[in-house]
């Protein structure tokens, strides 16, 4: 570690000596072979990205493999419908890469890496907060950039993380300097002013010069350049300069979002107003794409987390966004929710259900016609469908529902496990599927076209319905605005409680 003398000195001492006693630090952490100290996502850089160009599926899978604990969250996250649109079964890294791609599973594994840093009980909580940086900018330049066809996202999601690299390693090796340094930053003294008065270059000048030593790919050692003046107002960016404008930009909003509550603005709003200050470059971005973006972003950081969950995180950046993918974490503008029913769940609903005279359950379709009532009050959907498994051939067909949806398909059997689409993996698994936005890139193509027109960007719900020999039926349910995912996450239980009341019924023939 640099001398506690260093700090003392730092001011005058020469910044070509500072620099090379910080690379000095660096290095000797580096190659000290105190493995256990360093933290697996620099390991996962030198070993995997470093050779990101040449890298073969069974050394991406062995380098994911390692670690038992990653490897089994790597397996959670490509099994999410995020990734994994279609459902097929994914049990081994080999797998999941055939099945999602290499640069997806090499960024989950990086991203996941990056989270552990952020986590709780991990480190510093400055290690954590730049972890946290580095996990959230790329994520939020990978979102930005999917408006671009000519710039490779995923590429854009390493380049910016890497970004971080430099301020990764100073404050995993020098922790004391980091967080000295950090103090000293004021409005009239900025963080690269003050990293060159105390370590004699910035953090991006610490990230390029070690990284160099690892032979990145040219494409990614580009990437580690400052953004200027002069590149943000530039006509016709090459898509390597367009890379380097989204980090910029990521990284100042990961620093707005930690302040917006103080400005009175929603994340959102920081988000478009930071975009205008880029001149032209994200002038064609409507307001309601920052919202997506900042959305998109908490999702996957909530899937990262699993059952871990991004609220229990210290890092101010990520628990910022949390309150954008559950608002319950945002006690300040925190109201009243509105109980499911009068009493409490969706069985209560159900145990006043009309009985038929011998005093057995009522029919399936008497439940759930007054069911799929309740679900668009409660869940503010606009259109529902009910699909029943057919009794011949091995399809599902829409019996029941409400709205010009179920006008236009009803009785067609339009569901079959062979159909690879959204469905899937409620036919297959039983599972319950809820999409935000179903025309995101990575999901629209999965979107059946009869569902297209009617769904577009309102979030879509799938509640699978099983009994002992699986998936007898499908409601699938078109939310209004996004006010449907907030009330669909808070009702997870009483939707559960759903299945199982309704499995209790005698199902007799849903007729047309």
């Amino acid at each position: 570690m640099i001398k506690k003398e260093m700090m003392d000195t730092a001011l005058t001492a020469p910044a070509e000596s500072l620099e090379k006693r910080t690379l000095s630090a660096l290095i000797n952490g580096l190659e000290s072979g105190k493995s256990a100290g360093l933290t697996q996502v620099i390991n996962l850089v030198q070993d995997i990205t470093a050779r990101a160009e040449t890298i073969s599926v069974g050394q991406l899978a062995d380098a994911v493999s390692h670690d038992l604990a990653t490897m089994t969250r790597v397996l959670e996250v490509a099994n999410t419908m995020g990734y994994n649109p279609t459902g097929s079964g994914i049990t081994t890294v080999p797998q999941s890469i055939q099945i999602i791609g290499f640069d997806k599973i090499r960024n989950i594994a990086i991203a996941l890496l990056l989270l552990d840093d952020a986590g709780t009980g991990n480190g510093t909580e400055e290690k954590q907060n730049v972890a946290a940086y580095a996990l959230t900018s790329g994520l939020i330049s990978q979102s930005l950039l999917q408006q671009r066809p000519a710039v490779d996202a995923e590429h854009a999601f390493v380049c910016t993380a890497l970004r971080s690299y430099g301020e990764l390693l100073v404050s995993t090796f020098l922790p004391e300097e980091h967080a000295k340094a950090r103090s000293l930053v004021n409005p009239q003294r900025s963080w690269n002013v003050v990293c060159r008065e105390v370590f004699g270059l910035t953090m991006l000048d610490v990230a390029r010069k070690i990284l160099s030593r690892s032979q990145l790919p040219k494409s990614l050692l580009s990437s580690l350049r400052p953004c200027t003046a002069e590149l943000i107002t530039a006509k016709g960016l090459a898509p390597s300069d367009l890379i380097i404008v989204a980090s910029d930009y990521a990284s100042r909003l990961c620093d707005c979002l930690i302040d917006s509550k103080s400005s009175g603005r929603s994340p959102a709003e920081e988000a478009a107003k930071l975009a205008k200050e880029y001149g032209k470059t994200f002038a064609d971005l409507e307001p309601r794409f920052f919202e997506e973006m900042l959305e998109q972003v908490a999702r996957q950081l909530s899937s990262f987390a699993g059952g871990q969950g991004t609220g229990s995180f210290r890092s101010p950046l990520i628990r910022r966004l949390a309150s954008i993918a559950n608002p319950e974490l945002n006690h300040a503008s925190q109201a009243p929710q509105k109980s499911l029913t009068p009493g409490g769940t969706l069985d209560a609903v159900l145990a006043e259900l009309p009985r038929n005279v011998d005093g057995t359950a009522a029919s399936l379709r008497v439940a759930l016609n007054q069911v799929l009532v309740v679900l668009q009050q409660e869940l503010a959907l606009i259109e529902t469908v009910v699909f029943f498994k057919d009794e011949v051939l091995p399809t599902w067909s829409a019996r029941l529902g409400n709205g010009t949806l179920f006008s236009n398909i009803r009785s067609q059997p339009l569901l079959s496990e062979d159909a690879k689409n959204i469905f899937t993996i409620c036919l297959t698994r039983g599972e319950d599927v809820l999409i935000q936005n179903p025309s995101e890139d990575s999901i629209k193509r999965f979107v059946p076209e009869w569902l297209r027109a009617s769904v577009q960007r309102r979030p879509l719900l799938l509640i699978s319905l099983t009994d002992a020999q699986g998936t007898y039926a499908v409601i699938c349910g078109v939310g209004d605005s996004q006010q449907s995912i907030q009330r669909a996450n808070k009702m997870a239980k009483p939707l559960r409680e759903l299945k199982i009341a309704l499995a209790k019924l005698s199902r007799v023939e849903v007729g047309v």
